[in-house]
């Protein structure tokens, strides 16, 4: 059974597993998988395995393996293995991935290099790919 929660700014939560949040600006949330987040801007957003995150401006989020990422503008974004981000410009996504013991990690900013806002992105062999 899944929970869905609708609150406003400002808050601050800890959830486990199969939960759909919408929210207002400034949400701090901590959730485990398999979860659906919207929040608005300048809202920090950590969570594991297989959710879907749309932050607005100025957020920051970090996920773990195989979610979707949409973010706005000037935010930060870490992903795990197989997550796919879109953001707004000006936004460092950063993709982590294990390699034997070592941690993997490839970074780009949207709007250098190639990368545009918008544009859904993966890590493919170490290198940042858009999805087409």
């Amino acid at each position: 059974m899944q929970t869905q929660i609708i609150c406003g700014d400002h808050r601050n939560f800890t959830f486990s597993n199969d939960i759909q949040i919408k929210a207002g600006f400034h949400l701090t949330v901590f959730i485990a998988d398999n979860c659906s987040i919207t929040a608005g801007a300048e809202s920090y957003i950590q969570c594991r395995n297989n959710c879907v995150v749309i932050a607005g401006d100025n957020s920051s989020v970090d996920t773990g393996a195989f979610c979707n990422v949409i973010t706005g503008s000037d935010s930060t974004v870490t992903a795990g293995p197989g997550s796919s981000v879109a953001a707004g410009e000006g936004t460092e996504i950063r993709f982590q991935w294990w390699c034997g013991n070592d941690l993997e990690t490839t970074i780009g900013k949207i709007g250098e290099k190639g990368l545009m806002p918008a544009v859904k992105y993966l890590i493919v062999d170490g290198r940042i790919t858009a999805i087409n």
